[in-house]
Order: structure tokens, then sequence, then C-alpha cells
């Protein structure tokens, strides 16, 4: 991720962030909107699909944590939207978050094929059409951004 990616605590490179409790409302909206002007795009969008993979990760139900809110459909939705926005900035994103971005995606494509292995495509609610027709069997996510030596080993 890039340098600006690091955890910083709440308030951090805001000049005197430290005491934001004698602030007005004004004096805190020009904070935050000095904060938001210094941010990139590309850095939004890197936190972003990391809190989407997260998310995926816990709808796969892998920890005792989450398997009570195993659902593959959004655990799909959330790869899914994944690599969609991964194929639409990917060049236009430092290479060493493109790299960490492909490697994640490849690493959840393959947990929910391993997790999910036979999953079907549900057809979406009140969609007349969708449930008179069978669905075909969705293919899983596919790990086309994976490290060359895995691909390799599929061969």
């Amino acid at each position: 991720m890039s340098d600006n990616q690091q955890t910083q605590p709440s308030g951090a490179g805001v000049p005197g962030a430290d005491d934001l409790s004698g602030l007005s409302e004004d004096e805190l909206r020009q904070r935050i909107e000095e904060q938001i002007r210094k941010q990139s795009v590309a850095d939004v969008l890197v936190q972003f699909m990391a809190s989407l993979s997260n998310l995926a990760y816990m709808k796969m139900g892998l920890t005792e944590d989450t398997k009570d809110i195993i659902d593959a459909e959004q655990a799909r939705l959330a790869i899914d939207s994944f690599k969609a926005l991964l194929d639409a900035a990917g060049e236009r994103l430092e290479q060493q978050d493109k790299n960490a971005l492909a490697g994640a995606l490849a690493s959840m494509q393959l947990t929910f094929v391993k997790q999910f292995p036979a999953q079907e495509k549900k057809p979406a609610a009140g969609k007349e059409e969708a449930e008179q027709s069978p669905q075909p069997e969705a293919e899983p996510p596919q790990a086309e951004n994976a490290p060359a030596a895995e691909k390799k080993e599929k061969q």
C-alpha cells in the first residue's frame, strides 16, 4: 500500500488534532475538508478495496466469529466488485498497490472456490423470467491475476 495508507490514529496529520474538543463546528468542518482535499482518489480506492476484501472474507465465514454470517452471494458480490474496481483503476494505481490488490483478489477468489465449491448463482428476487428458466451453474470468480508461479502449478 502507499505511504499514505499506513494506519494512523484518528485525526493524525491534522495540526492540533489531539485536542479537537475545543473546536467550533465550523472549525472542525474546515479541518475535515482540508484533509479530504489532500487525499487522493487512489488512496481512498485502496482503502475501500481493503474494506471490501475484509467484508468478503467475513461473508465467507472463515472464523468462529463469522460462521454465523456466511453468505456466498454477498461474498461473490464483494469479490466481483473488487475485481471490477481493480480492472477499472489498475493502470492508474501505483505498481505496489496494484500488485498487492491483484494478490488479494487471487487469494479471495481461491478461498471462495474452496469455501463454496459448487455454489450456484441464484436468480434475483422478483424476476419472473429468472424463476421460470433453469439457472446454469455459476462459475466461481476466476483467479486471473494469480501470480505466475501459481498459474504454472495449475497447468
